[in-house]
């Protein structure tokens, strides 16, 4: 009896089509990760609106911003402010893997 209803219950479940979203915005859904804004791609233009002084002042003291203009290859300055990430990422954690884990890659490159 026990067998029959599993695999009766198991057939009906297989037939029923899941409305799950696909793709990044399904993703965003789904996941309930409200703290992205993902929409599947980059910005192809350069833009300085995201930072600030107070950014400025924090990327030379983390002594990055010679590599800002080296050549052939430089290190780019985050998309994001540090301290808008607290919730999910320490500043300790960004800057370690900005300055020396990213600084070490470009140093090496060049």
């Amino acid at each position: 009896m026990n067998l029959k209803i599993l695999l009766c219950s198991s057939i009906f479940l297989f037939f029923l089509k899941p409305n799950v979203p696909k793709g990044a915005y399904g993703l965003k859904n789904v996941c309930k990760l409200n703290f992205l804004n993902f929409n599947g791609f980059l910005p192809l233009y350069k833009t300085n609106k995201y930072f600030s002084k107070h950014d400025e002042n924090l990327y030379e003291s983390w002594d990055v911003k010679p590599l800002w203009n080296a050549k052939p290859f430089s290190l780019m300055k985050l998309p994001f402010n540090p301290q808008d990430m607290s919730p999910f990422l320490s500043e300790e954690a960004i800057k370690y893997h900005y300055s020396k884990h990213h600084a070490t890659y470009v140093k090496n490159l060049n």
